[in-house]
């Protein structure tokens, strides 16, 4: 690429389009866990265990993995803008749903919509911003930054709201709903995608996959497994310990640290993300389980940052990068693919190990649940090693 073009890319980075995209994607992803904060009073008030708890906390991904499969590169059919508004459209309409009816019933509605928006608006915004950008790789750069912050901040957002007013209807509700509803009047505005679509392709847009793809999407599973154990589970174990307000804390944490940390990516491989990534995720484990055991609450905070900063940091980002990269035109297709993996990650491990809790307890199912993915964390490396040579040698 010469110097021309370069300059090109840097003038276009950053247009009205981009913003857009970029903003009506961190609004989707901050309604994804805005309600975290108020899951024990939901729970509560519908006299609803632990298991019930991580089912409403994975409807989210009930409604994520059958779009992500069936419809995860349907931009490639309707145009990127169509997708994105109806995406937004679905965000706004789950917020105001909420905003209604505070419920643990209305929040499985709630969190199967939510789903439904992330799982369309991943690929699409990947796609759609690498059309103005001009460059894969900086698109993956701007998804990677804006769904770790968006999926972390949400939680706090609340909570921040909380320590304001108590309520079952904190204003970080209203605030996200207006936010969308702006988002949705700008997004009219948006230009049709650059890349003219083959409409002729059939509805149903399966996810793509390569072969360079299937380490990222094992590490990606396995990270984001153990950020779903935070997120779901952790908080309940720290109101056990006495720390009843830390929940929103907990969330961001094990997600938006990923946001702060992926700068130190850039420039290197994506196989040095990924290596990074895997050694803090197996230390954010070991501490995790220590703390739990000694009910240590700076433990379990460094074991959430650390989780957080390779889940939604390296892993992903590097995960994500290798993804587009191998992807050649199939871009939406594949990052849907790759975001299956992440939400099946996210969603099924916390399902079982909240069931598992109310039988063998909390620490126990953890433990378990530690052992296992420290073991895929390890293996992961060693493969990752073996392949290494072949890997893609640009860097992020």
């Amino acid at each position: 690429m010469d110097s021309a073009s370069e300059s090109k890319i840097v003038d276009v980075k950053m247009t009205a389009p981009v913003v857009i995209i970029i903003t009506s994607l961190l609004v989707i992803t901050l309604g994804v866990n805005l309600e975290v904060p108020l899951y024990g009073l939901y729970a509560d008030a519908a006299g609803a265990g632990t298991g019930m708890l991580a089912i409403v906390f994975s409807a989210y991904v009930i409604g994520l993995l059958p779009t992500l499969i069936l419809f995860g590169g349907i931009s490639d059919v309707f145009g990127c803008k169509r997708v994105l508004i109806f995406a937004l459209i679905l965000s706004v309409i789950s917020n105001m749903l909420i905003i209604v009816q505070p419920n643990m019933q209305m929040l499985f509605v709630v969190r199967i919509l939510q789903g439904i928006s992330v799982a369309l608006s991943l690929g699409t915004c990947t796609a759609y911003i690498s059309e103005f950008a001009a460059w894969s790789s900086r698109a993956a750069i701007i998804n990677g930054l804006t769904v770790s912050i968006g999926l972390g901040s949400g939680a706090l957002i609340t909570s921040i709201a909380l320590y304001v007013g108590q309520s079952v209807v904190p204003i970080s509700y209203y605030v996200v709903f207006f936010i969308g509803l702006i988002c949705i009047l700008f997004a009219l505005f948006l230009p049709e995608s650059v890349v003219e679509k083959n409409i002729n392709t059939g509805f149903v847009r399966l996810p793509y996959f390569t072969a360079e793809m299937m380490l990222p999407r094992m590490g990606v599973f396995t990270a984001w497994s153990v950020n779903g154990i935070f997120i779901s589970m952790v908080p309940l174990i720290m109101v056990d310990f006495g720390y009843n307000n830390w929940a929103g804390l907990i969330v961001f944490l094990s997600i938006s640290t990923g946001a702060l940390v992926q700068p130190m990516s850039w420039g290197h491989t994506p196989q040095w993300s990924l290596r990074v990534g895997y050694i803090l995720s197996f230390l954010s484990v070991i501490l995790l389980l220590l703390g739990v055991s000694i009910k240590s609450l700076p433990l379990i905070m460094i074991a959430t940052t650390m989780a957080g900063a390779s889940g939604f940091g390296f892993i992903y980002l590097g995960g994500l990068f290798t993804v587009v990269e191998s992807a050649g035109e199939h871009k939406a297709r594949a990052v849907s693919g790759y975001s299956l993996f992440a939400y099946l990650g996210l969603g099924l491990p916390s399902v079982i190990a909240g069931y598992a809790s109310e039988s063998i307890g909390f620490n126990l199912s953890i433990v378990i649940f530690g052992i296992i993915a420290g073991i895929g964390f390890v293996w992961q490396y060693a493969l990752l090693n073996k392949q290494s040579a072949g890997g893609i040698k640009n860097g992020i």
